[in-house]
């Protein structure tokens, strides 16, 4: 967990945080006190940044991201603090040096290879409890499984409401624009467990159907 304070006065702000990071290992995790999570946003002017959660973006280090904007950021100065705060929002959406097309999709692949663990993980625990009162489950009653905890899937994300930060078509653009990229999670992921183009269809617009997916798969 970070722990992160700001404090104001009329003259400025001081910023802290606690240097902890946690990285996962096969019996537990493991805790270092090694982090820097509070940055200079410019080298000429007094902004900062701190960052939390993840240390990386895209796989790329936050520390590295920080320090190439503020290169690029050179002396230019803006008259309110948010501004320095949407000119680097600005630069993370719109730079191609770091973030490459390929890059894009080779890391959305990923993101949605680990969503679709997770159906893969309720698919087995499904099978899991049938066994229990029958073994061995014929391909029919193996398939009749998937369906129903695809479409359960399904279900719960035609109700979830839209995150404000995405407009309403973001799910549906975002779906078809990597297609081929989910159709290859599908493939790694789901295996056979999944077959016929319907019921492929049915898994690739489960991020399509609500914008609020997309936002989780994002943020995993």
């Amino acid at each position: 967990m970070t722990a992160e304070i700001a404090i104001l006065n009329k003259n400025a702000v001081a910023l802290a945080a606690d240097s902890a990071v946690t990285l996962p290992a096969p019996e537990s995790p493991k805790i270092y006190n090694t982090a820097n999570k509070v940055f200079m946003l410019s080298k000429f002017h007094p902004a900062g940044i701190m960052v939390c959660g993840s240390a990386e973006f895209m796989g790329l280090p936050w520390e590295t991201i920080i320090k190439v904007y503020r290169s690029k950021l050179g002396m230019r100065n803006f008259d309110a603090l948010k501004q320095f705060a949407k000119d680097f929002f600005e630069y993370l959406d719109q730079s191609r040096l770091l973030f490459s097309e390929s890059r894009q999709r080779s890391y959305f692949q990923r993101m949605i290879s680990r969503f679709f663990w997770h159906i893969r993980k309720d698919i087995q625990g499904n099978v899991e409890e049938a066994l229990k009162t029958k073994s061995p489950l014929s391909d029919a009653e193996l398939t009749a499984i998937t369906n129903k905890v695809i479409d359960e899937w399904l279900t719960a994300f035609e109700k979830e409401d839209g995150l404000a930060c995405f407009d309403a078509n973001f799910g549906k653009t975002v779906s078809e624009n990597y297609k081929e990229e989910t159709d290859k999670a599908i493939e790694l992921v789901l295996e056979k467990l999944v077959s016929g183009k319907e019921k492929k269809n049915s898994v690739s617009s489960l991020f399509g159907v609500s914008p609020r997916i997309v936002g989780r798969i994002l943020r995993a």
